[in-house]
């Protein structure tokens, strides 16, 4: 989840001799099921596996806004390089990734993505503190 920007959400699944147990994690929650004995109950896990075999890739936690280009009022970038990766070990974390990239007329820029916690003060607020 930390190392592909395009990526929201991802699930796992966890297996204990019979037991099974499935998990969703993003940016914001780490959720577990509770433990079932596929053994005893495989409907559950026929219905895991088809739903995973059958989603859209924007169902499985690919983002489909992201792209090789981005598109924001007109203005296009294209990736060449990464700057600066810089993510937490825990996904709920703090990450900063800038990336070297071109614009449509070839000029060189940096791009910035990053996340926070829910309620950490962004950058731009702490600066007009200190201003």
């Amino acid at each position: 989840l930390r190392l592909d920007p395009c990526r929201r959400f991802t699930f796992g699944i966890t297996v204990e001799n019979c037991e099974m147990r499935i998990w969703f994690l993003s940016r914001a929650a780490l959720l577990k099921s509770k433990p079932f004995d596929f053994m005893k109950e495989p409907q559950p896990l026929i219905q895991l596996f088809l739903s995973f075999a059958f989603a859209s890739p924007s169902k499985m936690g690919w983002d489909p806004t992201i792209s090789f280009s981005h598109v924001d009022e007109g203005k296009v970038y294209t990736t060449i390089s990464i700057i600066l990766d810089s993510s937490a070990d825990s996904p709920f974390g703090r990450g900063t990734r800038i990336w070297k990239v071109k614009d449509r007329k070839g000029k060189i820029r940096v791009l910035k993505d990053l996340w926070l916690e829910f309620d950490r003060v962004p950058e731009h607020e702490i600066l007009e503190r200190i201003i």
